[in-house]
């Protein structure tokens, strides 16, 4: 079966032309939609960078200043450094022993939610915009 048969303007090139705009307007979509995601997750990376520099510089002067206030208690400023490092230690075991369950799977989880879950939003405003349009009509 022939579809051309059924319209009246069977202009191949055209149809040809059509299909090579339709393509070209898809990849240019995808194009803008990789770059919007790559965008999103590259300001998402550089704010926690951020904030774990600031958390690692805050982290550093309480443990200085946790170090010289048992120094002072014990009378020992060495003694004060050496039992802050020892609780940095075990905290250090222990997030490299739970670094599966408290990072990977979350940063996992994260990427997921940032690639596949973005028109979540965009849907539920449409949902909401289409919910007020049929209340306003029923409202005349």
């Amino acid at each position: 079966m022939d579809i051309r048969k059924h319209y009246k303007d069977t202009n191949d090139e055209g149809l040809a032309s059509s299909i090579k705009e339709y393509v070209n307007m898809k990849i240019d979509q995808f194009t803008l939609k990789s770059v919007e995601d790559i965008s999103i997750v590259s300001s998402k990376v550089i704010l926690i960078l951020i904030y774990v520099m600031l958390g690692v510089v805050i982290l550093q002067l309480l443990g200085f200043a946790l170090s010289y206030f048992i120094g002072e208690l014990l009378n020992s400023t060495a003694l004060g450094f050496l039992i802050v490092g020892g609780v940095f230690i075990i905290a250090f075991l222990v997030v490299f022993f739970l670094r599966k369950k408290l990072f990977t799977n979350s940063i996992v989880k994260m990427f997921i939610n940032m690639f596949f879950n973005n028109n979540k939003d965009e849907d539920y405003f449409k949902e909401d915009k289409e919910d007020n349009f049929t209340e306003e009509k029923e409202d005349e």
